[in-house]
């Protein structure tokens, strides 16, 4: 899998489980924790928008990904 691929499945990962914890949790509010245009996530998510690796790498300070998931 190519790493905008990886990216993109890693952040609807993410999405999903803050959905699961509040249902009403928004591509805006995810957007907002991320630091990016609610237009800029969805494009991201969409896969219409590429990830830079400086990007990726503050999106996954911005998750708190474990050491592993960055690895990705």
């Amino acid at each position: 899998m190519n790493e905008q691929m990886i990216i993109q499945t890693t952040l609807r990962k993410k999405l999903v489980e803050l959905q699961a914890k509040n249902s009403q949790y928004s591509i805006r509010s995810f957007a907002k924790k991320l630091n990016l245009q609610p237009s800029a996530t969805n494009e991201i998510l969409k896969g219409q928008r590429k990830v830079s690796r400086e990007l990726a790498e503050k999106i996954a300070l911005r998750l708190q990904l474990d050491p592993t998931e960055r690895a990705e």
